[in-house]
């Protein structure tokens, strides 16, 4: 995974005080995507290329979701 949670911080213009809780989503977001897609837990799908983006927008999109409803 390439995205960070400075990443997830810089989308929602958060302060270091919450760089804890966002480390959570994150790293909740990327279980439930990539066991979205497979069960393989090493899959080779998340290594490629061209794939590697759209797993970070997936990853990040469903991190931010709990922050949206707040």
């Amino acid at each position: 995974m390439a995205v960070t949670v400075q990443d997830l911080m810089n989308q929602l213009a958060e302060d270091e005080s919450r760089q804890l809780q966002l480390q959570q989503y994150l790293d909740a977001a990327e279980i439930w995507v990539k066991n979205a897609v497979t069960s393989e837990e090493d899959s080779l799908f998340f290594k490629e290329e061209k794939i590697i983006p759209l797993v970070d927008l997936a990853i990040i999109s469903y991190a931010m979701e709990p922050l949206d409803s707040s």
